[in-house]
């Protein structure tokens, strides 16, 4: 069960991740206000991190990091995130991530 749980989660942070478009997550027109209108998940709650080697202000990371939250909230998902320009600071959010008992990471 919690393999399927993790791979469903993983599955759904791979697709946060090809939603980003290169109009930097600005809608058409047509989108309206982006509340999506939808009604949230009722699904388990997940806990799902992200640990990326972005550093202050790096705009490709900010609109990853927006995207994810607006998604989390809409499918019942506690999204952490983190991020560590060096490899060591990496390894180690990882590893915080994993003693939090996150149910998939990204």
């Amino acid at each position: 069960m919690r393999t399927a749980r993790t791979a469903a989660a993983l599955i759904a942070v791979v697709a946060l991740a090809a939603g980003c478009s290169s109009s930097g997550g600005k809608g058409d027109a047509k989108d309206g206000d982006g509340g999506g209108g939808g009604k949230a998940a009722d699904t388990p709650r997940l806990k799902i991190a992200m640990v990326t080697h972005s550093g202050e202000g790096d705009t490709f990371w900010d609109i990853v990091q927006n995207g994810a939250k607006e998604a989390a909230k809409k499918d019942n998902v506690e999204f952490l995130y983190s991020n560590d320009k060096e490899g060591k600071g990496q390894a180690e959010l990882v590893q915080t991530a994993i003693d939090k008992k996150v149910d998939g990471s990204w």
